[in-house]
């Protein structure tokens, strides 16, 4: 394992959250930067990988799958909610993993840069 960093994100629970998209999961930190546990966010199916852009809000991290079309949101207990297709929006090519962001307003927004669009998503969990 490489155990490198590809991203990081505050939630609002007062952790920090990082994420190693290579082995599929996210290193929780206290405010002193303690480690405070782990959560496996592996993405179902074969050859599934994550992308490197992920937010976190209300106890629920959202990962971009490294195909930059799906969308997964996994409970920071590491329990799975959901898998969202975004094709419909973005388009049906692989493509780059979109930027992501989640809103204090419960929505989820996604960059896609090349057609100068973001897209934004109400959450209802």
């Amino acid at each position: 394992a490489s155990g490198r960093a590809d991203a990081i994100a505050a939630g609002s629970d007062g952790y920090i959250y990082v994420l190693s998209a290579d082995e599929s999961r996210v290193a929780k930190f206290d405010h002193d930067g303690r480690p405070a546990g782990e959560i496996s966010a592996r993405p179902a199916g074969a050859n599934r990988k994550l992308g490197t852009e992920f937010a976190v809000s209300n106890g629920l991290l959202f990962l971009m799958d490294g195909d930059g079309l799906t969308l997964h949101v996994v409970g920071t207990d590491g329990k799975p909610k959901l898998d969202a297709d975004l094709a419909p929006q973005l388009g049906q090519v692989n493509r780059f993993v979109p930027p992501i962001a989640v809103s204090p307003r419960h929505e989820l927004f996604v960059l896609d840069a090349p057609n100068s669009r973001v897209f934004r998503y109400r959450l209802n969990f």
